[in-house]
């Protein structure tokens, strides 16, 4: 280090997701098979009394290479309405992403296209501010 440098100075600094006090990370992971030509429907989350979601985006898969759709649904409409191959990553528009207000229920309806049974995973970022 050269005299009178500070310690960070002339190095990378990793930035880090920083949260209010009234904010908490929010994940979600649902992962399951589907039948042949069938669709499971998901309740993932309901945002309690007193709190807010923001969704940020997140993953979606299918363990082999076949069109598949996945749709993302909140309780007054339709969020995400997403065909993929293999896989496909999820960006929920900036500058607020989607807000899921208290009471309202995501869900995930994931059809599977093939002749035969598949396994998915659907993964969902978020924060949950308390309002």
């Amino acid at each position: 280090m050269s005299s009178g440098s500070p310690d960070y100075y002339r190095r990378q600094v990793p930035t880090r997701f920083v949260l209010g006090s009234n904010q908490l990370a929010w994940g979600d992971l649902w992962d399951g098979n589907v039948a042949a030509d069938a669709v499971a429907e998901i309740d993932a989350y309901t945002v309690p009394e007193g709190w807010r979601l923001y969704l940020g985006g997140g993953d979606i898969d299918c363990e082999v290479s076949c069109i598949q759709l996945t749709m993302l649904i909140h309780t007054p409409g339709i969020l995400g309405y997403v065909y993929y191959d293999i896989y496909r990553h999820v960006n929920i528009n900036p500058p607020l992403g989607e807000i899921l207000e208290a009471g309202e229920t995501l869900q995930y309806h994931v059809y599977n296209h093939d002749v035969v049974q598949r396994h998915f995973s659907v993964s969902l970022l978020g924060v949950l501010e308390k309002v």
